[in-house]
């Protein structure tokens, strides 16, 4: 398991996982690590599922944060995944962050890894 969640660490200290946490800046609000050092720690991981949040989610701009350096980490964990849960309530439906986490256009179910190695590739 990999997380930037100091809560979801706490939560799960005596369990049995094999937990790894990102590093980077702590972000006393939200109680997370982000920034680039967790964004070129990703690059290292092969995600099978990825289960994610996010500030905003429009069907013309994507999933979007408040923050943008969380947002680099989130879209960089997007492109790691063969699989991309998203968690958000209806309150993110219509909203539109200053920071863009998925330059994907928002389904129901979606391949994001797939997607992003074509569009490297530059065949989309």
């Amino acid at each position: 398991m990999i997380t930037n969640s100091i809560p979801i660490v706490n939560e799960l200290m005596d369990t049995d996982f094999n937990i790894y946490i990102s590093g980077g800046k702590i972000r006393h609000g939200e109680g997370s690590i982000s920034g680039t050092l967790s964004m070129f720690e990703m690059e290292n991981f092969h995600i099978g599922k990825a289960i994610i949040g996010a500030g905003g989610i429009t069907l013309d701009y994507g999933l979007s944060d408040f923050d943008i350096e969380e947002s680099l980490v989130r879209r960089k964990i997007i492109e790691q995944s063969r699989e991309v849960i998203l968690t958000a309530d209806s309150s993110k439906f219509g909203k539109k962050c200053t920071g863009p986490h998925s330059p994907y256009k928002c389904s129901g179910s979606h391949n994001h890894r797939q997607e992003a190695q074509q569009r490297n590739s530059g065949r989309i």
